[in-house]
């Protein structure tokens, strides 16, 4: 269900005329995997501490 509300995101904005689209999605994300299957590409990446 995701992956295709992702999918359908990405086609609504592409259709509403945005030429591009940004995600922050953190390292210990179990399914940061799927970004890559769907068009993204890491641009940048930072670490992040929380105390």
């Amino acid at each position: 269900m995701g992956l295709t509300l992702l999918r359908h995101v990405i086609q609504k904005a592409a259709a509403d005329g945005l030429e591009s689209l940004t995600a922050v999605v953190s390292q210990a994300n179990p399914a940061r995997h799927i970004w890559p299957r769907i068009g993204f590409r890491t641009t940048e990446t930072s670490m992040t501490v929380l105390l």
